[in-house]
């Protein structure tokens, strides 16, 4: 209600669910300007609205229009931010690809000269938040907001320890994130976190895990 048609949301692109949820439509003004450089480089983007109340507009990607560029991707979050990689990981494949997406519109958008109003981001989340630490590091132009529900360490430890909330203080995040096999999950939401302009939980009680589990 507040941003009007300056809302908009970035997404995933499924081709086998999102054409039953979507309606494509032909987007204007810099968005379409930088959407339009972005499928000249070979990237699968689309643009219409959820077919959900409001309505809102939406961006949506297919990460597999990047696939082939997975092995550059990985060794730049490798190359620029330590972040380790497995290297047949279907859901890190779409996660990296998706956020790399995400970053080079961005990028693109500010780079319009009919942009006439400043951006800020909001990542939701690990799977979202890829792309954040090569925007920072490279100093995009954009107000960047990351958002975490809970944490993906919190998650596992919390399954499996009683006394979760007591023990937090005293947990080694790299140690347990190699024991649960999440080192990479961390190490992204780590980077997003650190990243942003903005570190929001949904509550307190997230809020303390994640001073200990993210720093």
């Amino acid at each position: 209600e507040k941003w009007k048609d300056r809302y908009l949301l970035l997404g995933p692109y499924d081709p086998n669910v999102t054409p039953a949820e979507f309606e494509e439509l032909a987007p204007q003004g810099p968005i379409a300007d930088a959407i339009d450089v972005l499928r000249r480089d070979g990237m699968e983007i689309h643009y219409g609205r959820w077919l959900i109340m409001g309505q809102p507009r939406v961006i949506l990607f297919n990460p597999r229009s990047v696939y082939p560029r997975l092995a550059e991707i990985k060794y730049l979050l490798w190359e620029h931010h330590q972040i380790p990689l497995p290297g047949e990981d279907d859901l890190i494949n779409s996660v990296v690809a998706f956020g790399y997406m995400v970053e080079h519109f961005l990028r693109t958008l500010l780079g319009q000269p009919a942009l006439d109003a400043p951006i800020i981001a909001q990542f939701h989340e690990w799977m979202a938040g890829s792309a954040i630490p090569e925007l920072r590091r490279t100093n995009v132009p954009v107000s960047i907001v990351f958002t975490t529900h809970a944490t993906q360490l919190g998650r596992y430890l919390a399954m499996n320890d009683p006394w979760f909330y007591d023990h937090v203080p005293f947990v080694d995040w790299l140690a347990d994130a190699r024991r649960f096999n999440i080192e990479a999950q961390t190490r992204i939401e780590r980077a997003a976190a650190h990243g942003a302009h903005v570190f929001t939980t949904l509550s307190d009680i997230t809020g303390y895990e994640c001073e200990h589990l993210v720093g």
